[in-house]
Parts: C-alpha cells; sequence; structure tokens
C-alpha cells in the first residue's frame, strides 16, 4: 500500500551569509572615513555582487536592505531580502601620521552627548 514519504531538510550554516526566514544577513566592514564620508561598496549575494551605496554619517550597526536578493520565492511567494550590518572598522593601531589626524579631527568634531541607560 501506499505510504507517507518523510524528508528532512537541513541548511547548514555559511561562513559569510546568515538567514532570518526568507531574508538573508550579511555583515560587513567599512573604514571611519567610508561611514563618515560616504561610499559605494561591492557586498555578496548568493548569485552575485551588487553595489551598495553607503549615505555619508553611517553608523556601525545600521542595517540596509537590498530588495529581492534573499532566498528566492516560490510560487506566489515573493524573494527574501539581503540585509546589511553595516560594521564600521575602527584601527587598533594607528601610524604617528594617522594619530596626528585623528586628534587634530577630534579638535574639530565636538565629542556626542552621552546618554547613560538607567539601572
Amino acid at each position: 500500500p501506499a505510504g507517507d514519504l518523510f524528508v528532512t531538510v537541513r541548511v547548514d550554516s555559511h561562513a559569510s551569509f546568515g538567514r532570518r526566514g526568507r531574508n538573508v544577513t550579511l555583515a560587513v566592514s567599512v573604514s571611519y572615513p567610508e561611514a563618515a564620508l560616504g561610499a559605494s561598496i561591492t557586498v555578496p549575494t548568493l548569485d552575485h555582487s551588487v553595489t551598495l551605496k553607503i549615505p555619508a554619517g553611517t553608523a556601525s550597526g545600521q542595517v540596509f536592505r537590498v530588495k529581492g536578493r534573499g532566498v528566492p520565492g516560490s510560487g506566489r511567494q515573493p524573494a527574501g531580502d539581503l540585509l546589511v550590518t553595516v560594521d564600521v572598522d575602527v584601527p587598533k593601531t594607528l601610524t604617528v601620521e594617522q594619530r596626528a589626524l585623528v586628534e587634530q579631527l577630534g579638535k574639530l568634531v565636538p565629542a556626542p552627548a552621552r546618554q547613560v541607560a538607567g539601572g
């Protein structure tokens, strides 16, 4: 007699991509100048690379959505999106010239108001 067929599908983790439902997640590092001044960067997708515009003043942790570049849809379901989280890379060491320039910038740019969460 005919019976039931049970299929178990497991999706292995990927070194670069993550997944939230039909959306694919990706974290990319950008330099401080790219985040502060804005830049166009190339990011991978599941099938090919795309150019993502990083606007001036982008903060670390900001998420950008690339429509339709996630898990492909099936039937009437649309494809998911690629969610790109920006990580501003702060160098651990600076040359003497770089340090002097950052110190000069520090004198020109006021420190932000500090917000402390209550506990």
